[in-house]
């Protein structure tokens, strides 16, 4: 567990997925938002926190969705897999990730996952 303004927090299962496939951060840079971000105080609750994150956005998921539209295809997947609480592309691509509140439930999406797309690097693990 960790600590967060004063309140605890458990591990937060997650399931990792990448299709394979290599994109270049610096071109992705060049055709995302360039706006400064202000800091944000961390939510104090497991709630707030999958709200916040519902809230955001990644920069380059636009761009990197332009140059390889598979991230759409693999974020709108761990979108309607049972459990996913949120899901997102991972920095500058292509892996994305979902946050699952247990183990298990990651492990079952993991499972499925594997069955359908069977060429794409699928693991549940925890954060």
């Amino acid at each position: 567990m960790s600590k967060a303004s004063g309140r605890r927090f458990t591990a937060r299962t997650q399931l990792l997925l990448w299709p394979l496939l290599a994109l270049i951060a610096p071109v992705l840079a060049r055709a995302a938002d360039s706006s400064e971000r202000s800091a944000v105080a961390f939510p104090p609750t497991r709630a707030a926190l999958l709200e916040f994150l519902l809230a955001q956005a990644n920069d380059l998921e636009r761009p990197a969705i332009a140059l390889a539209p598979v991230i759409a295809d693999v974020l709108a997947v761990l979108r309607n897999c049972v459990g996913c609480k949120v899901a997102r592309m991972s920095g500058s691509g292509a892996t994305c990730f979902a946050l699952y509140a247990s183990a298990g439930a990651a492990q079952k999406a993991a499972k499925a996952l594997r069955g359908k797309f069977p060429n794409w690097w699928i693991r549940a693990t925890v954060l």
